[in-house]
């Protein structure tokens, strides 16, 4: 046996120059003129193989997504619901099929699951793809819902990686869950105030507003962010492993088997991977889910309606990277809080954040885990085989898949435990204090930003300045139109609907007789319709009596006298009292739409008056 065949390396060749005291020599020779030579095709042509996708079709077609569905027709078994994945915003679609040897599609096609994707496409090639909102991505992974359940007639199991399972989890409080088996998410964060590390709650609020207001007008004025920066950006959240793996490809530059197979992760990750990011999403991702961190706490608004993940009621199966630095454990953990309804399970992995979805580790833990968890959902599981973590308050700590942990002796576990107990104890109460001090500052912060322009906006007033609630109102419908006013059981209002409706009643008020410096009583409970009323009175230049509803009759006729409120508003549940207590003309408002009578003599209903006329 001569030298070795170029191309092969050490893996491949075993030990085939035994014997040879002169084999190093040439082989040394030959691993080099390989390596230039592989080195070379890839300088000329770019790369060494072509893309090998796995086996799918395109079964439906929309504006803002393409649905796949995997595998070959007729030919694989399908068992149980189907799996709809769906990918983040900045990474293609391909992060489930990289490369033959790496693809999840595939490992799952093969374990006989019925697979589907969302295909969001790359932006920067797709008419109006810069264009796309978040709602537009979260309308689309609840339309392919829609689409699988009528082609298959079964439940889905919905499951993203990374934004990809934000998506998920809008899309399920979006439907309210329904025709939906599970969730499944990968590296997901909720709470992204906790995604910095060692940093107060409050801190971190502080800090991404200032990083809002630096970036406010640059990102205004931006399309998208290209794939290139995003991919540019990732290298430089993993430079160690950047570097180990050039180190890597250097070493076996000589071998084409090794580097073929790495090819397709190489060029994923290289940059062909990432697409761009369109600038209204990109704007709506920041303000909602960072600055606001509407995911924990106050819900968000798809199509004027209002969501939070309090609405979803379906099973969860999470995964959680234990060396993740994009999505860390505490913010993907948030889901615990966020979701109080749903039966909540967790896996955590020894990963980073593209280890839980690309490479070995997913192979061998967290697409197991999700065959397991779909066949058990589907009641053809045994609940036990999964490596899973329940995350009721009673609850142990998370898991970690069985086969990736060390043993110690157990002499040396005591030692090291009472070591750690007396670590950890001094670290937590530095902690507590760096905390607490935190808060502090955010807090300080907090005030500074709010207080400090109004009281240079005082300073500047005089006995001259014009103020009220209608002009605040009005400037803010100005300057952000399309800002969130406020939300009320399930609507939102933004500044300029809000307008709107304060200048309709306003006519309507006009139209019925009420004029600047009138004296108006306002019997009304807590509704939208009752900050409307105050605001239209306040710029029409009238005075708003505000009345309490849980008042005697007589109370009430007291306070109007006292007023000297010559009329009043009411809701429409107590126009006939307002009639009782004599306050002249009975004007209602609130709880319009359809066309109504209320069958009171004496009572205008200001809904029924046409603004345009």
């Amino acid at each position: 046996m001569g030298a070795q065949t170029p191309g092969m390396g050490d893996e491949e060749s075993g030990d085939a120059g035994a014997g040879r005291p002169d084999t190093p020599r040439r082989g040394g020779l030959a691993r080099l003129l390989a390596g230039a030579q592989n080195a070379l095709e890839r300088v000329r042509v770019g790369h060494l193989t072509e893309p090998q996708p796995a086996p799918h079709e395109i079964v439906h077609r929309e504006r803002t997504y393409r649905l796949r569905r995997y595998g070959i027709p007729g030919t694989a078994t399908r068992e149980g619901g189907p799996l709809l994945l769906v990918p983040p915003l900045m990474v293609a679609s391909e992060i489930y099929d990289i490369s033959p040897e790496v693809s999840a599609v595939s490992w799952l096609t093969d374990a006989g699951v019925d697979v589907w994707l969302c295909d969001f496409g790359a932006p920067e090639h797709e008419e109006g793809g810069l264009e796309r909102t978040l709602d537009d991505h979260v309308r689309a992974v609840s339309a392919a819902v829609d689409v699988v359940r009528r082609r298959t007639g079964r439940d889905v199991h919905l499951a993203g990686y990374s934004q990809g399972g934000m998506f998920v989890y809008q899309a399920a409080a979006f439907r309210r869950s329904e025709g939906l088996a599970s969730l499944i998410t990968f590296g997901s964060p909720v709470d992204l105030n906790r995604n910095l590390p060692a940093v107060a709650e409050g801190a971190a609020e502080q800090i991404y507003r200032a990083l809002h207001a630096a970036l406010d007008r640059p990102l205004s004025e931006v399309d998208g962010i290209p794939g290139f920066l995003s991919s540019f950006g990732f290298k430089l959240i993993s430079l160690r492993k950047e570097a180990a793996q050039m180190v890597e490809l250097v070493a076996k530059l000589h071998d084409r088997r090794a580097l073929e197979r790495r090819e397709q992760r190489r060029r994923f990750l290289g940059g062909e991977g990432f697409v761009a990011w369109p600038g209204p999403a990109l704007r709506k991702f920041i303000d909602e889910f960072v600055i606001h961190n509407r995911m924990i706490s106050g819900g968000f608004v798809i199509d004027g309606r209002t969501v939070t993940l309090a609405d979803i009621e379906t099973p969860i199966l999470y995964f959680v990277g234990e060396r993740d630095e994009l999505a860390r454990m505490p913010a993907v953990r948030a889901v615990r809080t966020a979701v109080p309804r749903s039966e909540i399970h967790e896996v955590s992995l020894p990963a980073g954040h593209f280890g839980l979805v690309v490479g070995s580790t997913s192979l061998a833990h967290t697409w197991p885990a999700v065959v397991e968890w779909m066949r058990w959902r589907d009641g053809g599981g045994d609940r036990h085989r999964l490596q899973i973590q329940g995350a009721s308050a009673s609850s142990p700590g998370p898991t970690t898949a069985p086969g990736v942990g060390g043993a110690a002796s157990e002499e040396a576990g005591l030692d090291l435990a009472l070591l750690g107990d007396v670590a950890k104890g001094a670290l937590a109460s530095a902690g507590r204090r760096a905390n607490r001090l935190a808060e502090d500052a955010g807090s300080v912060l907090r005030s500074l930003r709010y207080q400090v322009p109004r009281i240079g906006e005082l300073e500047r007033m005089d006995a001259s300045s014009r103020v009220g609630l209608s002009q605040a109102l009005r400037a803010r419908a100005t300057t952000a139109p399309h800002d969130l006013f406020f939300l009320w059981r399930g609507r939102a209002f933004s500044y300029a609907e809000a307008d709107q409706r304060v200048d309709h009643v306003v006519k309507g008020l006009h139209a019925t007789g009420v004029r600047p410096g009138a004296r108006v009583g306002v019997l009304m409970g807590a509704r939208p319709s009752t900050l409307t009323a105050v605001a239209a009175l306040n710029r029409l230049g009238a005075v708003a009596v505000l009345l309490r509803p849980q008042g005697s009759d007589a109370e009430l006729m007291h306070c109007l006298e006292a007023a000297g409120a010559g009329t009043l508003i009411a809701e429409p549940e107590a126009a006939a009292r307002a009639l009782r207590v004599g306050a002249g003309t009975v004007r209602v408002l609130g709880g319009g739409g359809e066309p109504r009578d209320l069958g009171l003599p004496g009572v205008v209903d200001l809904e029924a008056i046409d603004p345009s006329e």
